[in-house]
């Protein structure tokens, strides 16, 4: 609740966290931008000469049947529960083809599976990079883990899960979604802060309300991996053209008909 998703503390042993925390992968080109997002994906990584071998081993486990496998061990239920359409059993998600976004394509795969070292720059100007939001409709989970630096001294960067208000209907979620969602329509269910080894995953739907906390001025990095598991189609929708332009259809077939 408010919907599916599991935090981890101490996500990793902590040698392996403390290698991967101290040999992140950091341009030096992008310092003079504001609090913006950036990120290698999976298969850039492994074309990077200069990222570490234990880098490229760790981005490949997360991109791989095995780790999607992890995912549904847990979310499985769930899944079913809110997709029974698409799913009638655990075991026909546990078979979908898994490939890797960029490298392969939905011609021959099911699911594409990325785990993105990401940045957000440093903070010239208080600000918050991304505000309430659900992720893109075709994405089925997504994942964060953070790996702070350890002489990080700024505030904020913190993840915010949050909850639509009771008297919300889904027509009116339909109506009032966009990025940025005013503060009337939602509130804070949990803050997750932003701390090394600390890793979540959830289930994206209309439901799936998260943003970042402003952050504090700042030269320091905020640093995570960001991972990703998309399917070849729109699962939900969160705009109310799209709504509307659904139950246009439905009209028009039944006319058909």
């Amino acid at each position: 609740y408010p919907f599916p998703h599991l935090v981890i503390y101490d996500a990793l042993p902590e040698e392996l966290a403390k290698d991967l925390t101290d040999n992140f992968p950091i341009s030096q080109d992008i310092n003079d931008v504001n609090n913006a997002r950036f990120d290698l994906s999976a298969k850039e990584v492994n074309e990077k000469k200069e990222i570490s071998n234990l880098w490229k081993s760790f981005i490949n486990f997360h991109t791989s049947k095995e780790f999607f496998n992890e995912v549904i061990e847990i979310f499985g239920t769930e899944i079913l529960k809110n997709n029974s359409f698409q799913f009638s059993n655990k075991d026909n998600i546990s078979k979908l083809r898994v490939g890797v976004r960029n490298i392969d394509s939905f011609k021959t795969r099911d699911i594409l599976l990325d785990a993105q070292i990401s940045i957000n720059s440093p903070v010239t100007k208080k600000s918050a990079v991304r505000e309430a939001h659900v992720d893109n409709t075709n994405k089925i989970f997504s994942g964060l883990l953070y790996l702070r630096q350890p002489h990080d001294d700024s505030s904020g960067g913190d993840l915010n899960l949050c909850k639509w208000k009771d008297d919300c209907s889904e027509k009116d979620k339909l109506r009032f979604y966009k990025e940025g969602l005013q503060k009337k329509h939602i509130e804070l269910y949990k803050q997750i802060k932003y701390k090394n080894n600390v890793c979540i995953i959830f289930l994206n739907s209309l439901d799936a309300l998260h943003e970042v906390t402003p952050r504090e001025i700042t030269q320091h990095y905020r640093t995570f991996v960001n991972l990703v598991g998309e399917l070849p189609y729109d699962f939900f929708q969160k705009e109310k053209k799209i709504f509307k332009a659904i139950k246009q259809s439905k009209l028009l077939l039944k006319d058909l008909i």
